[in-house]
C-alpha cells in the first residue's frame, strides 16, 4: 500500500487527490501538513442546501483545517476553499 493511499484511508478521504505531504514547525512543535485538491469534474456542494453547484469564486485561497493527530504529530489539512 502506498503512503498516500494509507493517508486517504486513515482520514476517510473520497474524491480528493493528495498533492503534497510535508512537516512544518508551528509553536515549537512539528506538525504534519497534508495538501489536497478535489478531483477534476467534481462539483462542490452548497453549504446551506447541500445540493451540487458550480463554483462561485476561488474564495480566500488556501485554507487549513485541524485533523486527527497521528501519534506525536499534529495534523493539518490544507486545500483551496472555493465558494459555491
Amino acid at each position: 500500500m502506498q503512503f498516500r493511499t494509507l493517508i486517504k484511508k486513515l482520514l476517510l478521504f473520497k474524491n480528493v487527490i493528495i498533492e503534497q505531504v510535508y512537516f512544518e514547525e508551528q509553536q515549537g512543535r512539528e506538525t504534519l501538513v497534508i495538501r489536497i485538491r478535489q478531483r477534476e469534474g467534481k462539483k462542490g456542494r452548497c453549504g446551506i442546501w447541500g445540493k451540487k453547484a458550480h463554483g462561485y469564486d476561488r474564495g480566500r485561497g488556501m485554507s487549513k483545517w485541524r485533523a486527527l493527530d497521528f501519534g506525536p504529530w499534529t495534523v493539518f489539512i490544507e486545500a483551496e476553499a472555493p465558494r459555491v
